[in-house]
């Protein structure tokens, strides 16, 4: 998550807030809330803490409620010895069992009203296919040791030292029927090669409809539209690329897609966040000690990919690369020295110590 440039919404979400920058790198809206600068592109950045402000948490899951499947641990910080629970998707790893999560990729499609009275249309059907196909759900030799295996599985492995291991985290993509949302003339805007839509129209949709029963509470769902991001009203570039977000036992959250639909950066960093985080809506949030992390401020809760947010890597399958996040481990949050992830690194491009506390 990160911080946008203003409190979004009434949703308490994990959201990935842009910026305008005239850097040309690898990242799809990644960029601290800084001055508007003439437009190059979209930086990604995520934008949870500033979401999270001013709203009380909603209700955790309840034991006897079905929801993603989880499993409870202790963190302790090395620096104060304080202990603190955390909830990670999946089984847990010393049981050495594959867990395997339905993730409903869903179009978002958008009927953006002119001011002349027509409309523009931005279907997302193809970029949901594309995001079905990509390294998050199909098998290829990917970081940080070369394993055959997907973009989480591989992350959450390295993550608990479990490489080469029986132990996986699975996702199945399923791409359901597109959703639509209308938005009025004055609700977006077109910035450089995106489209800005006002924040909360993209919260009420993705709100309304991951939590009305017609996705399972078991599974994932993630809305997903091509080169559309969450503006904070100012269209000027600011707002939220994704997030991630929880209600009840339900867990879902959004995505932009950008690069002709191989820009995964935004999608990468909010599946590994909701598998690291599933709850972030609840009393359930996983916190930690504080990290210091620049564009952020103190960070204190399990994201882990806000660390990292301007670092990328690219993946080949078939004859499409596409571009993945970094992600911290967990040790990176909690000082720990040397790291027990896979090959004693903090995250899967290798940061070679943790974070510094604040």
């Amino acid at each position: 998550m990160t911080s946008s440039t203003r409190v979004l919404g009434a949703v308490i979400a994990c959201a990935l807030a842009v910026g305008l920058t005239t850097a040309l790198g690898s990242a799809a809206h990644a960029a601290p809330a800084d001055p508007a600068v003439p437009h190059k592109k979209l930086a990604l950045r995520d934008g949870t803490l500033d979401i999270r402000r001013g709203h009380a948490a909603r209700s955790a899951p309840q034991a006897t409620t079905a929801t993603v499947p989880s499993y409870t641990t202790t963190n302790v910080d090395a620096t104060t010895k304080k202990s603190y629970t955390a909830h990670f998707v999946g089984a847990a790893p010393s049981a050495n069992t594959t867990s395997t999560v339905t993730v409903n990729i869903v179009p978002l499609n958008f009927s953006l009203a002119n001011s002349n009275g027509t409309t523009t249309a931005v279907d997302a059907t193809a970029a949901a296919k594309s995001v079905a196909a990509s390294p998050m759900f199909t098998n290829a030799t990917t970081k940080p040791a070369g394993e055959t295996t997907q973009y989480l599985d591989a992350y959450v492995r390295a993550n608990a030292n479990k490489v080469g291991s029986a132990y996986h985290l699975l996702l199945n993509p399923v791409v359901s029927s597109p959703v639509s949302v209308s938005v009025p003339s004055g609700q977006w805007k077109q910035v450089g090669g995106e489209y800005g839509v006002l924040d909360t129209t993209i919260e009420n949709a993705v709100t309304s409809n991951g939590v009305s029963g017609r996705y399972p509470a078991t599974q994932l769902t993630m809305f997903v539209a091509p080169d559309v991001y969450g503006d904070d009203g100012s269209f000027t570039g600011s707002g939220f690329g994704g997030y991630h977000d929880q209600s009840g036992n339900y867990t879902f959250g959004y995505s932009d897609v950008e690069g002709g639909n191989t820009n995964l950066q935004a999608f990468s960093h909010e599946i590994s966040e909701w598998a690291m985080d599933p709850f972030v809506g609840s009393s359930q949030i996983n916190q930690v000690p504080g990290a210091s992390v620049s564009g952020y401020g103190c960070l204190t809760n399990l994201e882990v990919g806000d660390p990292v947010y301007t670092s990328t890597f690219t993946q080949t399958v078939g004859a499409t690369t596409w571009t993945l996040e970094d992600e911290v481990y967990v040790p990176w949050f909690f000082h720990t020295s040397p790291s027990t992830s896979y090959g004693k690194k903090y995250s899967l491009l290798g940061i070679s110590s943790p974070a510094a506390a604040c």
